[in-house]
């Protein structure tokens, strides 16, 4: 989705199109291919929105804003942009610690912080994960074990963070890949 990209895309496949830069991008077909699709993929800035409308299932990948992870939707499976701080990933406690949580360009370049996007093979393995999900097959038990351990954490620390408010009960799946390739988040 998106109206205003700063340049097209670089590739030739007869079953894909450039949508953004398109003759048929317009805002009907934004909501329409939305209700359309079987799964979305976003980055969590509101072009997802059509697809939260239409209760479809949402990939966030390169999520920075923990404080708004999706925990309202069993649907959902999120990966997260990595936060580094002199070459080093951060934990979701040491980001938390930081006060890091609510992504300020201006807080991270203070704090020396730099966000890592996501890498193509992440995005992947949570795309397969998110069409096992939609197929039932992915049962997994160490989806369940890496999301709990994540799950637990994160309820800690918007507990001592005061911002409950912001969740309810936790329905929402981190990527178990990408629990599995940045164990260092759990720590």
């Amino acid at each position: 989705m998106g109206r205003e990209v700063e340049k097209k895309i670089n590739f030739n496949h007869p079953k894909m199109i450039d949508y953004a830069t398109s003759n048929f991008q317009s805002d009907f077909l934004d909501a329409f291919l939305s209700h359309e699709c079987h799964f979305y993929i976003s980055t969590g800035f509101g072009a997802e929105a059509f697809a939260l409308i239409f209760r479809k299932p949402i990939i966030y990948c390169s999520f920075a804003h923990f404080d708004f992870v999706n925990t309202f939707s069993n649907k959902s499976i999120t990966i997260f942009k990595n936060y580094i701080f002199k070459k080093k990933k951060l934990s979701l406690r040491e980001i938390y610690n930081k006060n890091l949580i609510a992504v300020d360009s201006n807080k991270l370049k203070k704090a020396n912080i730099k966000l890592k996007e996501n890498t193509p093979k992440e995005i992947l393995e949570t795309i397969k994960e998110m069409l096992l999900s939609l197929k039932k097959k992915n049962k997994k038990k160490t989806t369940f074990k890496l999301n709990t351990k994540f799950w637990n954490i994160f309820k800690i620390l918007i507990k001592k963070n005061n911002l409950e408010y912001l969740h309810g009960k936790i329905y929402g799946k981190i990527g178990t890949y990408f629990l599995k390739k940045n164990r260092y988040l759990l720590r």
